[in-house]
C-alpha cells in the first residue's frame, strides 16, 4: 500500500510537470528551431546573393570592356 501510494504520488507529480512544461519546452524548442533555420537560410541567401552579385559585376565589366 505505501509502495503504491509513493508510485501514485509519482505519477501525479509527473502528469503535472509534464502538463505545466510541455508547452513551454514546445514553445521554447519552436522558437530556438525558428531561429536557427531563419539563421541558416538568412546566411544561405547572403552567400547566394554575394556570389550571384560578384559574378554579375564581373559579367557587367566583361560587356564594358568589350
Amino acid at each position: 500500500v505505501h509502495h503504491g501510494l509513493i508510485d501514485g504520488f509519482l505519477q501525479v507529480f509527473v502528469n503535472v510537470l509534464v502538463q505545466q512544461w510541455t508547452p513551454f519546452y514546445v514553445t521554447a524548442t519552436s522558437l530556438y528551431l525558428a531561429m536557427v533555420v531563419y539563421q541558416s537560410v538568412f546566411f544561405f541567401l547572403l552567400f547566394y546573393f554575394f556570389n550571384e552579385g560578384t559574378s554579375w559585376l564581373n559579367d557587367l565589366n566583361t560587356i564594358f570592356r568589350q
